[in-house]
């Protein structure tokens, strides 16, 4: 089924009233906080709905908000990809007018699933 306007355009949310869910790749260096998905601007908060991330070597990362709230807890890895993703549900919400980012001891990149509410 197709959820696109007259004029072509998807429409924002599903037939459901359920939000879309967007992508956002990243990559971050190590040691520093980089955003992710930046807060909205209209009072609506960013849902996480699944990762995948790898880290160049072993180390720790998260997914936090700008307020410093993690939505991840801390990921420890050895170098090899971390993957969830919910497809029913949230792994976190960021408080409205906070940015989604992502830190780690090393770098860090991937992608993140996440619709705003």
């Amino acid at each position: 089924m197709s959820y696109m306007s007259v004029d072509g355009e998807r429409s924002a949310t599903e037939h459901a009233g359920e939000p879309l869910v967007n992508t956002a790749t990243f990559r971050s260096a190590a040691g520093a906080a980089t955003v992710v998905v930046t807060d909205p601007d209209d009072g609506r908060k960013i849902k996480l709905h699944g990762y995948a991330l790898t880290m160049g070597a072993a180390g720790r990362s998260q997914l936090i908000s700008s307020g410093g709230t993690s939505l991840t807890g801390v990921l420890i890895t050895d170098g090899a990809p971390l993957v969830e993703s919910r497809d029913s549900g949230v792994i976190g919400t960021c408080v409205g007018g906070e940015n989604l980012s992502v830190s780690g001891d090393g770098e860090v990149a991937g992608n993140v699933s996440y619709s705003l509410v």
